[in-house]
């Protein structure tokens, strides 16, 4: 399966706007310096003298990402203890725009680590991640949602740095067979924290980005490419097939034939009904021998090099 996102905002937390926060008199929040990634603050939670544990949402108010009933959240979290307190994220929320609560959604608790879906304000626990957020330290976590079978799928990364370069390392997926709000014209989605009154306990968000993405999942050669339809066909750098499909240029030609228009810097190819079709590519801004055609050996775009020598690329989408 492959997944393919589209960023909907990035959130380095110099202020409050942008967001709905659920209010409680015992749940504190503000823009603080204490600690952060981004410089020179991150969103700062913390419980005011309350006893017991107290959970609170806070949701995006984006236009993008109102109805998500598949996305991704990314976001960094610092935890300063694991038994009082925990950051979370929240998606699938039932909440209207204006407002917030966890009423109806789910939410992942960074603390042993759950999956839990609020129903009607009663908690179901679906399962737990296999690993435990040490505290006084920030984690980078990617929080991935789609459904397959019916079902929700949720599943978790971590960016794991003791390699160069740094990549996501997968801490699971979680699966809830009584999938609940996929059709809901209302899913909105954001972060959160669980705060007890014992001790200093406080939790720190930095860097909270937000996706809308694609499911695909169908497998290619790597490397390969053709012509179907009108369409022209390649398989990534990771095996899966994408495809882009040119403008007609008003020529005709071979059916299937593939090259680089020789006088400029379009790619051309004639597609099954022998319709030249031509597609523009952006100039990565190195150069390779002309005429050489295949995909970005890094990850999902096409690639050729133009007559001019210039290398140009372009993504494709999932089959």
């Amino acid at each position: 399966m492959a997944i393919e996102e589209t960023l909907i905002l990035t959130e380095e937390w110099g202020n409050e706007s942008g967001w709905n926060f659920e209010a409680e008199a015992d749940f504190g929040h503000e823009i603080s310096t204490e600690e952060f990634v981004s410089s020179p603050s991150s969103l700062k939670l913390y419980a005011i003298g309350r006893i017991g544990t107290t959970e609170r949402a806070i949701l995006s108010t984006n236009g993008g990402a109102q109805a998500l009933s598949e996305g991704r959240i990314v976001s960094q979290l610092w935890n300063s203890t694991y038994s009082g307190s925990w950051p979370a994220m929240i998606f699938r929320n039932q909440a209207a725009l204006g407002s917030a609560n966890l009423y109806n959604c789910y939410f992942v608790k960074f603390g042993g680590i759950q999956l839990v879906k609020y129903v009607s304000g009663v908690e179901d626990i679906i399962g737990s991640f296999d690993y435990i957020m040490s505290s006084g330290l920030w984690y980078k976590y990617r929080l991935t949602w789609w459904e397959a079978d019916d079902n929700l799928n949720c599943k978790l990364e971590q960016w794991d740095t003791s390699g160069l370069p740094g990549e996501w390392r997968d801490e699971g997926t979680l699966i809830d067979s009584d999938n609940q709000w996929g059709d809901s014209d209302r899913n909105r989605c954001g972060v959160s924290a669980a705060q007890h009154w014992l001790g200093d306990n406080k939790n720190y968000i930095d860097n909270t980005s937000l996706y809308s993405i694609t499911v695909g999942g169908t497998r290619a050669t790597i490397g390969s490419i053709w012509v179907e339809n009108t369409e022209l066909h390649y398989g990534d750098g990771e095996g899966w097939e994408r495809f882009i499909e040119g403008t007609d240029s008003g020529e005709t030609g071979t059916a299937g034939e593939i090259g680089y228009e020789s006088g400029g810097v379009t790619l051309r190819y004639a597609d099954a009904n022998g319709v030249i079709r031509e597609i523009t590519l952006q100039d990565s801004g190195s150069n390779d021998t002309v005429g050489k055609l295949g995909y970005e050996s890094s990850g999902r775009r096409l690639r050729h090099v133009d007559a001019g020598g210039k290398k140009r690329e372009l993504d494709g989408a999932l089959v």
